[in-house]
């Protein structure tokens, strides 16, 4: 288990049941993708923290919209903080990247500049969604035509960069439910996505900054042609599927390349997240979980 920190299932596979108490015990998550896209399917994320507390003080924010919507605010703009970094290193490597990425980068200026007169978090949501809008119109520029991609589309995935950030954007929401397993916080209680049967709305809330690395990540395969058109089978009307040897490119390069950054992101926003809700339940005279929470 030395160095392992998750396990990634493509496919068909069998795993003995010790193997799977030894990664439970270990910490290490486990997720498996299904199906020819790659669909998430079951997952866990190893032992859950020890300390109840810090749940209760999370149930408790849920409760308080004054306060979600303080933190919510403090998401969106980490996020948007991520996009124009993103934005300004793509812009800085690419030629007529800066003509290109301009109108996104000034749409990430006026979003940041709006955040703090939003009125509750479905309006957050919308000032996030016009940036990401403008992000993505401006992101299908820097591919070739050929490649199929216009605009961010899901279910399925039509052209091969759609496909990859998927695949990214899911492994990316498993690192951030690990982070905030980790972390003592319950990943399906969620301060900007809603409460959903069945979904990580915490842990989509959490990887919300790591999003752009994802895209850049994307834009790099692509760019060093790491991956190429070659690697997917398209058939009319369905999705793209990356064949194995695209999938082997892919996994080598984000363990290498992306994993790193994605999993300090998540857990940095997972972290501190417990260490604000320790001073929340301080300033307001409670106990709060124990100083030694996340030791």
């Amino acid at each position: 288990m030395r160095g392992l920190s998750r396990l990634i299932v493509h496919g068909s596979a069998t795993i003995e049941a010790g193997a799977l108490n030894l990664l439970w015990q270990a910490g290490v998550g486990v997720l498996f993708l299904s199906g020819r896209n790659g669909e998430a399917g079951a997952r866990f994320h190893g032992a859950a923290h020890g300390d109840a507390g810090i749940r209760l003080a999370q149930y408790r924010l849920w409760h308080d919209p004054v306060r979600r919507h303080a933190w919510a605010r403090d998401l969106v703009r980490l996020r948007l903080r991520m996009m124009r970094r993103t934005a300004r290193r793509i812009a800085l490597h690419r030629r007529a990247g800066r003509r290109i990425l301009s109108p996104a980068l000034a749409a990430i200026d006026r979003a940041e500049s709006s955040i703090d007169q939003a009125q509750g978090i479905a309006s957050l949501r919308g000032i996030e969604g016009a940036a990401a809008a403008a992000w993505f119109s401006a992101y299908a520029q820097l591919f070739p035509p050929s490649l199929g991609f216009s605009a961010r589309r899901r279910r399925p995935p039509p052209d091969p960069v759609n496909a990859l950030l998927s695949l990214g954007y899911t492994i990316a929401a498993a690192e951030a439910a690990g982070a905030a397993n980790r972390a003592g916080l319950d990943p399906a209680i969620g301060l900007i996505h809603g409460l959903a049967h069945g979904r990580e709305a915490l842990a989509l809330d959490i990887v919300e900054p790591a999003r752009p690395l994802v895209d850049d990540f994307v834009h790099d395969l692509f760019h060093s042609r790491t991956i190429e058109a070659r690697h997917f089978s398209r058939e009319e009307g369905r999705a793209a599927v990356l064949g194995k040897a695209g999938r082997q490119a892919f996994y080598h390069a984000w363990e290498e390349r992306a994993a790193p950054n994605v999993r300090t992101v998540v857990a940095m926003v997972a972290r501190e997240g417990v260490r604000r809700l320790r001073r929340e339940m301080r300033a307001q005279g409670g106990e709060g979980p124990e100083d030694d929470a996340l030791s």
